[in-house]
């Protein structure tokens, strides 16, 4: 068993439940609100990609 202070004791607690909290909020089905916020931060923004035609397999499509 670790031997830790009482006060890193805490702050380990302290940054589970925070992960906690936030996770459920992740991984929650709502957009609005603390959910969203969450996902927003987390997530960071999406990028667009565009197909590249020189790696599509259009001669299998065509059967």
């Amino acid at each position: 068993m670790t031997k830790r202070t009482e006060l890193q004791q805490r702050i380990a607690e302290t940054k589970a439940t925070l992960m906690t909290h936030v996770a459920n909020r992740v991984f929650s089905s709502r957009q609005s609100g603390l959910d969203g916020l969450a996902k927003r931060v987390v997530l960071g923004k999406k990028t667009i990609i565009t197909p590249d035609p020189d790696l599509s397999h259009s001669e299998l499509s065509e059967t």
